[in-house]
């Protein structure tokens, strides 16, 4: 796993330094390591959740349990808000769609080998055309579509994971939102002959304009959440859910003021 600094927050150990550090680490990793390790981003949609036991199901553990042995870094500001006022600050959010454009910039440069499983075919062709126009180094491999909802029986988990074995492939990016993506990683990560696995949720729909990302002083100021609210009103009930977060970090307040 990286050798970098964490801090505690919910639970879970998250990634407290810059992206500079972080891609440092990720290019070290691929070229000098055969090891595997998982690449979670979690917001304060994860966090909520990740305290929802109604994501306890086909008899497995608690995803938090799981979740929690990935390496995560903080993608939204209100993480970064609550870390500060908990006293236990991390140093930036690091999204989801700048994290892969960086990705895609070291893996043209080191010639990595990478594969997708999307959401559907529309977004497998504009990514396959965006990455052979701006990253010709890339060795990309035909991209895996999940069949919905993706989750336990009945659809295609298992054969996208045996097709991916067969790859012997550096990253493997698993775009299809919390929290299948990061239970397939999961459950499949360790045994895909990759080094690298990462749930990156909509970013390459961000990536090749399908969907438009808020202007960049938005994000500064933590409001990315309501520009996507607004440009998808299907969200709506996702962000206003999210006002438990705010009970949880009064939790852990009082948690930290009792000494627990």
């Amino acid at each position: 796993m990286f050798r970098l600094s964490k801090v505690n927050l919910f639970g879970l150990d998250i990634y407290a330094g810059n992206k500079d550090d972080l891609l440092i680490q990720i290019e070290e990793w691929i070229n000098n390591n055969n090891r595997y390790t998982n690449i979670f981003t979690p917001n304060v949609d994860h966090i909520c959740k990740l305290e929802d036991e109604s994501l306890e199901s086909f008899n497995r553990l608690p995803l938090k349990w799981t979740y929690r042995e990935a390496f995560l870094i903080p993608d939204g500001m209100p993480l970064v808000w609550a870390s500060r006022l908990l006293g236990t600050p991390l140093k930036e959010r690091i999204p989801g769609s700048d994290l892969l454009s960086d990705l895609l910039w070291l893996a043209n440069s080191n010639q990595w080998s990478m594969v997708f499983v999307l959401p559907n075919k529309e977004v497998k062709v504009k990514l396959k055309e965006y990455i052979t126009d701006y990253y010709p180094n890339i060795n990309l491999y035909d991209s895996s579509i999940a069949s919905f909802p993706f989750e336990g029986r009945g659809n295609n988990r298992e054969q996208i994971a045996n097709d991916i074995w067969e790859l012997e492939v550096d990253i493997v990016l698993v775009c299809l939102g919390f929290p299948r993506q990061e239970r397939w990683l999961i459950e499949y990560g360790h045994g895909l002959r990759a080094k690298l696995g990462i749930g990156l949720g909509a970013s390459p729909e961000f990536l090749v304009g399908m969907k438009k990302r808020a202007p960049k002083w938005i994000g500064r100021i933590g409001m990315e959440w309501l520009h996507r609210a607004l440009t998808d009103r299907r969200l709506i009930p996702r962000y206003l859910s999210n006002v438990y977060f705010l009970w949880l970090v009064m939790r852990e307040l009082l948690n930290k003021w009792r000494g627990k």
